[in-house]
C-alpha cells in the first residue's frame, strides 16, 4: 500500500508542476503517458488491498485506524489522480498552439545562430590554417563551450518536435562538426598533456633527475599517440605533438649520459666548449631546463664521445686505485747478504711476488693502451 501511495504522489507532484517550457509539457506528456500505461496495473494492485483490510475487519482483527482511513481513501486517490490527469490533458491541448508558436520561432533562431556558428567554426575555429597547437587548444575550449550549448538547444527543440508530432528538422553540418570536434578533444587532450608533462620536467632539479621514470611517462605518451585516429595523423597539432614526443627522447639517452657520476668538472668544462653554452652547475637552482637550454642534439655525437670518455675513464681510475692499494700494502720479506745487512728478497717469496708484479705490469699495461 505504501508503494502504491508513494507512486501516486510522485505523479501528481509532477502533474502539479507549472508549464512553463518544452522541457515541463514533455516531462507532463511522459507523467499522463505512464498514467494511462499504469491504470490496469493500479486496479490490480489496489483490489488485493482491499479484499485483505475487508478480511481482517470482518474477523475483528485489530488494525491501526490511521491505515484503515489510508486503505478506504486508496480508490478515491487514485480516481482523484486520473482526474487530475484529464484536466492536465485539457490544459495541454489549449496550450499547444502557443508552444507550437514558440518552438517554430525558436526553431528558426536557431537555424540562424547554427549558420552563424558553422561560418566562424569554417573561418576561424581550431581547424583554422596557420594556427599554433596552443592557439588550435584554446579555440577548442571556446568553440567547444559554445556548441555544447547549441547541442543541448537542439536535443531540447527535437524532443519538442516530437512532442508535436512534427518532422524532426536535420542539421547535417553541426553533426560533422561534432564529429570533428570529438576527435580535436582527443588530439589536444593528449597534446595538452604531454606539453605539460613535459614543461614539468624543465624544473627538476639536476641532481634529481630520473631518466627512467621519463622514459616510462614518454612512452606511455607514445602509445597514446599511436592509438590516435587515422584522421587526426595529418593535422599540424599531431606533428607538433609527436615532435615533442620524438625530441625529447632523442635527449633522453644522452641526459642519461650526461647524468652519469662518472661526469667531472673537466667533461662539463670540455662539453660547454662544444656547445659553446655555459652552465652553472655549483648552483642549487641548477635544473634541467638549464641543460636543456643548450644545442645538446647539434653536438650530440661530440657529447656522447665525451660521456663515454668519462665512464672509461672512471673504469681506468677505478683500475689503476686497485693497483695503487694492493702495491702500497704489500710487504716485502728481504734476508741477509754476506752479512752486509738485508739486501736480498726471500727466495720462498720472490717467485708469488713476481707474479703478482707482472699481473699488475699486464693491468697497467691495458689501461696506457685505453683511449
Amino acid at each position: 500500500m505504501d508503494y502504491v501511495y508513494a507512486v501516486m504522489s510522485e505523479m501528481e507532484r509532477k502533474l502539479d508542476r507549472p508549464i512553463r517550457d518544452l522541457d515541463d509539457v514533455r516531462m507532463v506528456m511522459e507523467t499522463l503517458k505512464k498514467i494511462r500505461d499504469q491504470e490496469v496495473d493500479m486496479e490490480l494492485s489496489i483490489e488485493p488491498i482491499e479484499e485483505a483490510f475487508n478480511i481482517l475487519t470482518r474477523y475483528e482483527l485489530p488494525v491501526d485506524k490511521e491505515i484503515l482511513e489510508k486503505v478506504d481513501n486508496l480508490r478515491y486517490t487514485w480516481q482523484q489522480l486520473l482526474s487530475r490527469a484529464m484536466g492536465v490533458n485539457t490544459l495541454l491541448l489549449e496550450m499547444q498552439p502557443a508552444f507550437q508558436e514558440e518552438l517554430q520561432n525558436n526553431l528558426e533562431k536557431f537555424r540562424q545562430d547554427s549558420e552563424e556558428y558553422c561560418l566562424q567554426y569554417r573561418t576561424s575555429g581550431p581547424m583554422s590554417p596557420g594556427l599554433s597547437p596552443r592557439e588550435a587548444s584554446d579555440r577548442l575550449i571556446m568553440f567547444q563551450n559554445r556548441f555544447d550549448g547549441m547541442w543541448r538547444k537542439l536535443q531540447a527543440y527535437q524532443n519538442g518536435e516530437e512532442l508535436f508530432g512534427l518532422p524532426n528538422t536535420d542539421y547535417p553540418e553541426l553533426g560533422q562538426i561534432r564529429k570533428e570536434l570529438n576527435l580535436l578533444q582527443k588530439l589536444y587532450k593528449l597534446y595538452n598533456d604531454v606539453i605539460d608533462r613535459v614543461s614539468s620536467y624543465y624544473d627538476i632539479p639536476w641532481g634529481e633527475v630520473n631518466i627512467e621514470d621519463i622514459n616510462n611517462e614518454l612512452m606511455e605518451f607514445q602509445n597514446r599517440c599511436r592509438k590516435l585516429p587515422k584522421g587526426l595523423k595529418e593535422w599540424p597539432a599531431f606533428h607538433a605533438l609527436k615532435r615533442t614526443i620524438d625530441d625529447f627522447n632523442d635527449m633522453c639517452p644522452l641526459l642519461e649520459l650526461m647524468a652519469n657520476r662518472a661526469m667531472k668538472p673537466r667533461h662539463w668544462q670540455r662539453i660547454m666548449e662544444v656547445t659553446k653554452h655555459t652552465f652553472d652547475l655549483d648552483s642549487d637552482d641548477f635544473c634541467l631546463k638549464h641543460i636543456l637550454a643548450a644545442p645538446l642534439l647539434k653536438y650530440k655525437e661530440d657529447i656522447e664521445d665525451i660521456c663515454i670518455s668519462a665512464m672509461k675513464e672512471k673504469d681506468i681510475e677505478a683500475k689503476l686505485r686497485q693497483v695503487t692499494n694492493e702495491w702500497s700494502i704489500h710487504e716485502l720479506t728481504f734476508m741477509t747478504f754476506n752479512n752486509r745487512g738485508e739486501l736480498l728478497l726471500r727466495g720462498d717469496t720472490t717467485a708469488e711476488t713476481i707474479g703478482q708484479l707482472e699481473d699488475s705490469l699486464m693491468v697497467l699495461g691495458s689501461l696506457l693502451s685505453n683511449r
